[in-house]
């Protein structure tokens, strides 16, 4: 690993438990031999960063760069507008992804370098959850989400953002439109190749999660949404079986009311009525759902790379070695 990798980290408020989180790295880099540059992507946050991190002197990141963001964006698109402004800079080393807060544990940096560098830098490593600390409901909350992502993608949730990225890879992924919506998914709909290692995620560091419900489920609608082309196949497809089945319902009560003796007077009537009712739903949405896959295949959506830059404010170097 004789690269310098740079860190991209997303913080909106939680300026105390960056300063904590940049300790450890910092600390952790120089215990592998490692140097590197951090990029603090500002995503509108209220309060400022103090200077320099006053009391912390690094010694083995030997740049900390603040990404200042005219509006609040959220998480994954501060993600993708740290990476455009990278590609454009032509960044080409290493770029690691990863929280601000402690819950990507920094003890894992050097392992997903060193999977990174063991396949030359081909594939994007990913850091896989093998156990989180949440609390149960959001634990519930989560396993709901994973369930019905695998449902409607046929893609099952294994990763999160935390991750290391060649900066080569990046001009492929700034001009797919999925990136403005999801890092991770749009890094698996891009055609690049990516693996991943098992990590235990850590507990936050300082302050409190603004992760809630609504979060988590605006966060996987934004996952799913990526995949929008095989959500509305999966859902034309099961439109298509509830119409086939209302239809052989139909046919069944009609063959039931005139070829048998077993009709009840008055329930062949509301049973076809019912079945007719179902069928026609079930066309009126297959047809729908065809329309408006076709529709958004015609849809380019955002360009990252290009739009990116309405968002940004002039990078500002809060620490910068010797």
């Amino acid at each position: 690993m004789t690269e310098r990798p740079w860190i991209v980290m997303p913080v909106h408020d939680d300026w105390e438990a960056c300063a904590i989180v940049l300790e450890r790295l910092d600390e952790i880099l120089g215990r592998e031999g490692l140097s590197g540059t951090v990029l603090l992507v500002d995503d509108g946050s209220r309060v400022k960063p103090a200077e320099g991190f006053p009391g912390f002197e690094p010694r083995h990141l030997t740049s900390i760069q603040r990404l200042g963001l005219v509006r609040n964006l959220g998480h994954q698109r501060a993600i993708c507008v740290a990476l455009c402004h990278l590609s454009e800079a032509e960044v080409r080393d290493p770029i690691v992804v990863m929280d601000a807060d402690g819950e990507d544990d920094p003890e894992d940096v050097p392992r997903l370098l060193r999977e990174f560098a063991a396949h030359g830098g081909t594939q994007v490593v990913f850091a896989e959850r093998l156990r989180r600390t949440e609390s149960r409901l959001f634990k519930i909350g989560y396993w709901l989400y994973r369930t019905l992502h695998w449902f409607l993608t046929g893609y099952r949730v294994r990763v999160g953002n935390f991750s290391v990225i060649s900066g080569r890879q990046l001009r492929t992924l700034a001009v797919s439109p999925a990136l403005w919506s999801h890092y991770s998914a749009a890094v698996f709909t891009s055609g690049i190749p990516y693996g991943s290692i098992g990590a235990h995620r850590a507990e936050r560091v300082a302050g409190r999660s603004k992760m809630n419900f609504v979060a988590l489920a605006v966060h996987g609608l934004a996952a799913i949404s990526v995949y929008s082309d095989i959500v509305g196949v999966r859902l034309f497809l099961l439109t298509v079986l509830a119409g086939a089945i209302s239809a052989l319902g139909l046919i069944v009560v009609v063959a039931i009311r005139f070829f048998s003796g077993l009709a009840i007077p008055g329930w062949a009537t509301y049973a076809s009525g019912i079945f007719l009712i179902l069928l026609g739903q079930s066309v009126m949405a297959a047809i729908g759902l065809s329309l408006l896959s076709l529709r958004g295949r015609l849809d380019a959506g955002a360009l990252p790379i290009r739009d990116y830059r309405y968002f940004v404010e002039p990078v500002e170097r809060l620490y910068e070695a010797g």
